[in-house]
This record gives structure tokens, sequence and C-alpha cells, in this order.
């Protein structure tokens, strides 16, 4: 799927969005599950695929926006809570980091 994931190492944005042959075990291969080489990811489009669960995007640690539009996702109100929760973490985080 992502065979050089050293080349992602400084990516910020991965736009998914828009192919249903995205899967969660296909997400959770891409951003490595918030470890790793796309610990920088600070933005995820994975609008109208296949992705069912926000457990991997809820791990990234820089994620500020996504898109899950059109998925099943978004008709599970506690997997979104903990997914903005975990945005919302992020946001403060980074907002406290900059006043420094």
């Amino acid at each position: 799927f992502l065979a050089g994931v050293s080349l992602l190492e400084h990516l910020e944005v991965l736009n998914l969005g828009r192919n249903p042959g995205v899967t969660d075990a296909a997400l959770a291969l891409a951003v490595g599950g918030g470890a790793g080489s796309t610990a920088t990811l600070r933005s995820v489009d994975v609008a109208a695929t296949a992705v069912r669960s926000s457990a991997v995007l809820a791990t990234l640690p820089k994620l500020e926006e996504y898109d899950v539009s059109d998925t099943r996702l978004s008709v599970d109100p506690e997997e979104m809570a903990r997914l903005e929760s975990a945005v919302a973490d992020n946001l403060r985080h980074r907002s406290r980091n900059r006043r420094r």
C-alpha cells in the first residue's frame, strides 16, 4: 500500500478520501497507528471510504483536522467523541507550545 514509508517521515496531510477501497486496515497501515514515520500528520481525509473506526486517527499525536464524512464511523457517537477529544487535546497542546 505505502511501500516507501520512509518518504512519509514529515507528511502532514494524508488524503485518502473518495476511495471506497480504503478500509480500517489500509488506514492503519498508512498512518502506522500514530507511531514512527507518520507521527507528523496534522490532517487526514478519509471521506467516502470504507473506514469504520476512528481508533487509529485518535492516536495521531498531532492530528488537528479530519474528514470522516460519508463513512460508517460518522454514525457512531462514541467513536466521534473520542476522536474529537483527541483532536481538541492536540490543538490545546499545540497552542501551549506556541506561547512558549
